[in-house]
């Protein structure tokens, strides 16, 4: 934390990967995934104001004896915290995937809200 003359500062990151492949009789694959989060807060002599977000998305396919399949997803979340003790929240996701028949399928969804 920062501090000047009734001034304060604060803020934090993070990032963290992943990834993995297979080879075998049956056929390969792989899969990745990353999730993020950032945050931050500040005050002064008016009032205090932060913001945080965090997200995450992870895909992976495999193909073997019944053909291809996999998926992808993503979602996510910020939040404004504002003078006053009001807060703006907002979240989202969204996915996708395929099956060895060849028929994808989607899912997703957002949400909103002020308090």
């Amino acid at each position: 934390m920062t501090h000047f003359r009734g001034f304060d500062f604060s803020s934090a990151n993070a990032n963290a990967n992943a990834f993995s492949q297979g080879f075998g009789p049956d056929g390969f694959g792989a899969s990745a995934a990353n999730a993020q989060a950032q945050s931050f807060q500040s005050g002064g002599p008016l009032g205090s104001f932060g913001a945080s977000a965090a997200n995450a998305a992870s895909q992976g396919f495999n193909v073997g004896p019944g053909g291809l399949s996999g998926s992808a997803s993503f979602g996510g979340s910020q939040t404004y915290n504002f003078p006053g003790d009001r807060d703006l929240s907002i979240s989202y996701s969204n996915g996708f995937a395929v099956g060895e028949d060849g028929m994808p399928t989607y899912s997703g969804g957002h949400a909103l809200s002020w308090s």
